[in-house]
Formats: structure tokens, C-alpha cells, sequence
């Protein structure tokens, strides 16, 4: 049996969960599926990424405990919220993640990049070695889960309208039985539904509004340069694909607590004229636009 383990609390207790599972048990090793989409969606990118770095470092120690192999599975997508895992990112990803025994591919590797580039990302996957990675400050780690998390949530509440209204237009790529879930799978939050990772990453990219950025402002400066040591590519990855002309569309609360000047990027312009039709023309959405855009990116969501 592999663990899939997705919620905040039980990926930050997968340690114990693990142990508690294979302690009336005899083993050679044991796998462990450790999500982010989800978990990025029910509380934030950055608070996503430490959890799981915390996580893995865990079942490191664990694996030292109990002297029992343990090999790490992460689902990783392509966009920055949802992992960053793309043909194009991935000697990054195996130096970042490489106590990570297992990645899970996605859409991005089977439809958004040429034949021989995914071809070579795959080899690379299945050539590299797992290596102990240094640990992670954890208590630092945990407040600004705490703090960003928090954030995150109540900024998400005063866009569930304006999200829910631009994922209607979302392609829908697959059929999904109903889950579990904070936000659920159907998700609600105060009593409205989101959609799933996928529509709910596109529909904010889509109007120029990357979710990796929402949630920061609660930092200090000390803590901000803290999640950029460990997040900041993927935060410069996404900011891309930041319009600043989102600002006049969202609610005031929102509008003012983003921190994209705190942080250094360059906007995609390609991606910035397509998302400025999509925010000009709020009431007359379609597909069409919002396929553009995601050539663009070179993912959904």
C-alpha cells in the first residue's frame, strides 16, 4: 500500500502517520505519495512548497529511524503554483527536489513541448539518483506557513466570484469523480464552491493574476528574502505573466495587498496583450482567449 498524503496537517505529520502504518508491519521499503496541487490550492504555493520540503525532511529521519527505505513521491504539475515540473525546468527541479524518489508527469510533457525535448526530460528523470538534501529551518518554515496560508485564504475568499466566473470558459480536459478535500473537490470556502487546480490556475492567470503571489504580503522583508531562497524561481517563473492592469478589476482588498514590487521580474508581453483583452472584455469571455493565453504559458493551469 502507498500513502497518498495531501492535506497541510497530515503532510506536515506524514513522519508519524508512516510510522504508525508500518509498525505492526514487515517491509522491504515503503513508498510515499506526497501531493501539491491540491495542497498548493487549499493554502497557498508557498506554503505548498515548505510543507513538503518539511515533509520530505521528515521522511528522511524516519528512514534513518526505522531503517527501512523510504522513497518519496511528489505529483507535480507544470505551472510554478502547481510544482514547475516542464521539460524546460527539469535539471532545476532534480537539483531542488532530489530527495524525491518518483515524479509524476503531466499534461505539459505529453502536449506543450517538442517531441525530443520531453524525450531528453524523461532520461534525465529516470537517470538521476536520489541524494540528502541539507534540512530546512523549521520553525521559520512553519510561521510562514502559518502566516501565508492564512492570508492566502482570505484573499481567495474575495475572489471566489470573479474565479468561478472566468473557469466556466476553462476547457475541460477530463472528467473527475468528487474528492475530499478543504476547498473540496467540490471545494467550498464560506460556503462557495472553486473549482479544481486546473481551472482555478488558469482562471487566474488568465486575467494577468498569477495565485503564487497572492498571500505574500504578510511577510517581513527578513521572511520574504527567506521564501525567496527557497521559492524565488518559481515566484520570478510566474510573475511573467503578471498584468498590472488586474489591478483594476479586483476587489480593492486584493488590489492593494499584492507585492509585485517588492520582488524583481519581467513581464511576458505576448502574455500581457492577450490577458489585457480577456480583462477588457470581462463580459464577453470565450475559450478562444483564454487557449491564447495558455499557448503562451504553455500550460492550462
Amino acid at each position: 500500500m502507498i500513502p497518498l498524503i495531501e492535506d497541510l496537517p497530515y503532510i506536515l505529520n506524514c513522519d508519524k502517520i508512516v510510522e504508525s502504518n508500518l509498525s505492526d508491519k514487515f517491509v522491504e521499503y515503503q513508498r510515499v505519495f506526497l501531493a501539491k496541487s491540491d495542497l498548493a490550492l487549499n493554502y497557498g504555493m508557498v506554503a505548498s512548497t515548505l510543507a513538503l520540503k518539511i515533509a520530505l525532511m521528515k521522511l528522511e529521519e524516519l528512514k534513518e529511524k526505522l531503517s527501512i527505505p523510504i522513497y518519496p513521491i511528489v505529483g507535480f504539475g507544470s505551472a510554478p503554483f502547481r510544482g514547475n515540473l516542464r521539460p524546460d525546468t527539469v535539471d532545476r527541479i532534480l537539483d531542488e527536489w532530489r530527495v524525491v524518489q518518483t515524479f509524476t508527469i503531466q499534461s505539459a510533457f505529453k502536449y506543450d513541448y517538442p517531441e525530443r525535448e520531453v524525450v531528453n526530460a524523461i532520461e534525465k528523470i529516470n537517470n538521476s539518483r536520489r541524494k540528502r538534501r541539507e534540512g530546512i529551518d523549521v520553525e521559520k518554515a512553519m510561521e510562514i506557513i502559518r502566516k501565508t496560508s492564512d492570508e492566502y485564504r482570505k484573499l481567495i475568499s474575495a475572489l471566489v466570484s470573479l474565479i468561478n466566473r472566468i473557469a466556466n470558459y476553462v476547457l475541460k480536459r477530463r472528467e473527475r469523480k468528487l474528492h475530499i478535500g478543504l476547498f473540496g473537490y467540490s471545494r467550498t470556502l464560506n460556503g462557495s464552491t472553486l473549482p479544481r487546480a486546473i481551472p482555478f490556475c488558469c482562471a487566474l492567470y488568465s486575467i494577468g493574476l498569477p495565485p503564487e503571489i497572492i498571500g505574500l504580503n504578510c511577510l517581513s522583508e527578513n521572511e520574504l528574502d527567506f521564501v525567496m531562497e527557497i521559492c524565488g524561481e518559481d515566484i520570478t517563473d510566474a510573475l511573467q505573466f503578471f498584468n498590472p492592469n488586474v489591478l483594476n478589476i479586483l476587489p480593492n482588498e486584493v488590489a492593494k495587498r499584492l507585492i509585485v514590487d517588492r520582488i524583481d521580474y519581467e513581464i511576458n508581453e505576448e502574455h500581457k496583450e492577450v490577458t489585457d483583452e480577456i480583462i477588457r472584455n470581462l463580459d464577453k469571455l470565450d475559450e478562444e482567449k483564454i487557449v491564447r493565453a495558455a499557448y503562451v504559458r504553455r500550460f492550462l493551469g
